[in-house]
């Protein structure tokens, strides 16, 4: 029984480190340098991803543009895992005011795949 305890306690106390992407840090990494830790873009040079419409709108959207990128922003595809830019992603539509719902690794599979 003790076993059983330690066993569970130890799994426990190391999921947090196999939970996954930490999505404000991939943010930070990867998109803040030019949409801003506050969502806010920089005016006439970069867009803003508070109240944006790719951000707020629908999944396949939103995911074609992190895969294969717009304008100046780079493409992701070949940058990052299909989980971290879920991450990144998920960080986006649900800060600065944004409540669009989640997407995950299928969605990127499914946009990559041209389903």
């Amino acid at each position: 029984m003790r076993l059983v305890f330690i066993a569970s306690l130890l799994a426990s106390i190391a999921a947090p480190a196999l939970a996954g992407p930490e999505p404000a840090k991939l943010f930070a990494e990867n998109c803040a340098r030019c949409h801003q830790l506050d969502g806010k873009g920089l005016p006439g040079a970069y867009p803003a991803l508070a109240g944006s419409k790719i951000a707020n709108g629908p999944a396949p959207a939103a995911v074609r543009t992190v895969l294969d990128g717009k304008g100046e922003m780079p493409a992701f595809r070949n940058q990052l895992t299909d989980d971290e830019m879920a991450a990144a992603l998920n960080y986006a539509r649900t800060n600065w005011g944004n409540m669009a719902g989640p997407v995950g690794i299928a969605d990127f599979a499914r946009v990559r795949d041209g389903k």
